[in-house]
């Protein structure tokens, strides 16, 4: 992780309109609903995260990540660690008043 966010104080409103993270607030009341209860399930979690109160109305956005790719077959070719990066900017106003389109990588994460 770097060590300072490329936007420090990202509102949840910003979150929807410039990332596309339209539920962004629900999806995180539903992951804090889940980390704190662990044995609920899927039906129970969503109803869990109707009670979630958030006392922030902001959060740190990164643009760019390294993460550490482990060798989870048993192959022996991640001796080097490989790495990869993965980006998320929005859209911008680039250069002589031009649009440059946002760069969001898809990653799947398997907990």
């Amino acid at each position: 992780m770097a060590r300072h966010p490329s936007v420090a104080s990202l509102e949840f409103s910003e979150a929807a309109h410039k990332y596309g993270a339209t539920y962004f607030r629900d999806a995180l009341a539903r992951f804090v609903a889940e980390h704190n209860n662990p044995a609920l399930t899927a039906h129970q979690v969503e109803l869990a995260s109707g009670g979630v109160y958030f006392n922030f109305a902001s959060v740190a956005a990164f643009h760019k990540m390294k993460i550490t790719l482990d060798d989870v077959q048993g192959l022996g070719i991640s001796h080097a660690q490989p790495q990869d990066v993965i980006h998320a900017r929005p859209g911008r106003r680039g250069k002589y008043d031009t649009e440059v389109p946002g760069r969001f990588d898809t990653v799947l994460i398997r907990c």
